[in-house]
């Protein structure tokens, strides 16, 4: 279901999902997203995440960027965005899924 919405079927083993899934919820949180928290939030080594991370920039659903004039980033520290493109995709799958789900249910508005 996931290869259907997102199209790009090789992405959706584990490690590419729990990725997106987690940058996904920090950027709607609205917090900056770097490598490390990837790493240890998925349980992935930082070779596996930059591999990753290289494999879903290439196909334009993330951006890596420095942020220099952040308190809570070292200076020049890599934070992850997903691309418009990557984020509506990401909503769209995730709104379609909740619409789905009898889970889900009981928290609709």
């Amino acid at each position: 279901m996931r290869s259907e919405h997102l199209v790009i079927p090789e992405l959706f083993g584990e490690p590419a999902w729990d990725i997106l899934l987690h940058i996904f919820y920090g950027q709607s949180e609205g917090r900056e997203i770097k490598i490390q928290s990837i790493a240890m939030s998925c349980r992935l080594q930082i070779t596996s995440v930059l591999r990753w991370l290289e494999v879903l920039e290439r196909r334009r659903l993330i951006f890596a960027y420095r942020k220099e004039d952040s308190e809570t980033l070292k200076p020049g520290q890599v934070c992850l965005r997903l691309s418009s493109q990557g984020y509506e995709a990401m909503a769209q799958y995730l709104e379609r899924f909740a619409w789905r789900d009898p889970f889900c249910d009981r928290y609709r508005v």
